[in-house]
C-alpha cells in the first residue's frame, strides 16, 4: 500500500465494525438503565445514615450526654501514667480505665455500642401498653 492511498475497509470488514458498534451501545444503555434504576434503592450505608443521625441528634440535646462525651475526650488527650508496683498493687481506678480505652478504641466502641443496642432493645421491650 502507497502512503499517498488511502485506507478503504472492505465492505465484510465495515459491516463487522458496524455491528460491534451497535452491541457494545446496546450494552450501554442496559448499563445506564440498570445504573439509573439502581439509583433509586438506597444503599446500606444510607440506611445506617438515616439511623445513626437521629440517635446522635438525640445525644447533643440531653444534657448529661455532652459532659460524658466531654470528659472522655479529655481524657483521651491526656497521657497515660506511668505503671509502678504501688499501682499495680491497687484496685484499677479511672485513669486505668482510660489508658485501657486508649489502647483498645475500636473494642471499647464496639462494647458502648452493644450496650447501647441492649439498653435500647430492653427499653423498647418493656413498655406494655397502657390501659
Amino acid at each position: 500500500m502507497k502512503p499517498d492511498t488511502p485506507y478503504k475497509p472492505s465492505p465484510a470488514a465495515a459491516s463487522a465494525a458496524q455491528v460491534r458498534l451497535a452491541e457494545s451501545r446496546e450494552r450501554l444503555a442496559l448499563w445506564l438503565a440498570a445504573d439509573r434504576a439502581g439509583q433509586g434503592r438506597p444503599t446500606l450505608g444510607a440506611l445506617a445514615a438515616g439511623v445513626v443521625w437521629p440517635l446522635l441528634k438525640g445525644l447533643r440535646e440531653h444534657p448529661s450526654a455532652s459532659l460524658a462525651l466531654g470528659a472522655l475526650a479529655q481524657g483521651l488527650l491526656r497521657p497515660t501514667p506511668a505503671r509502678t508496683a504501688l499501682r499495680e498493687a491497687t484496685p484499677p481506678d479511672a485513669s486505668e480505665g482510660l489508658a485501657l480505652l486508649r489502647r483498645h478504641p475500636k473494642a471499647a466502641l464496639a462494647l458502648a455500642a452493644a450496650v447501647g443496642a441492649v439498653w435500647f432493645w430492653k427499653r423498647s421491650r418493656t413498655r406494655s401498653p397502657t390501659r
